[in-house]
């Protein structure tokens, strides 16, 4: 009994710490607030570009003004992710604390894996 008790506290322990070591992000605006306020690791702005080329090619009026459907635009990023994650990614320093450099590094991402 008492292992499952001392299981039970190092299990909650643990969710405890990844869950303030490790924030969930939802949209790209929590990353560049967090740049301009405290700055951002490249696995952050990893995070927020994947979310904003994933809202992209959800947004439907946004992918038909550009001559391009959901579903092209949704195969198209799963073609390309990896690809251009390294690409574009490769050479980024691993903190930014400027909200131009996250966005031009962002919009490379866009492009690469075709979202706009």
């Amino acid at each position: 009994m008492k292992y499952l008790l001392v299981i039970g506290v190092l299990v909650a322990l643990y969710q405890y710490f990844n869950s303030k070591c490790a924030p969930e992000y939802t949209s790209w605006h929590e990353i560049i607030n967090k740049v301009e306020q405290e700055g951002a690791t490249l696995s952050e702005v990893k995070s927020g570009a994947t979310i904003l080329a994933k809202q992209l090619c959800n947004d439907e009026s946004f992918q038909s003004s550009g001559s391009q459907t959901l579903d092209s635009c949704h195969r198209s990023y799963q073609k390309r992710r990896k690809n251009c994650d390294e690409i574009v990614f490769s050479d980024a320093p691993e903190t930014f604390l400027i909200k131009k450099e996250v966005s031009t590094l962002a919009n490379r991402y866009l492009l690469c894996v075709g979202a706009v």
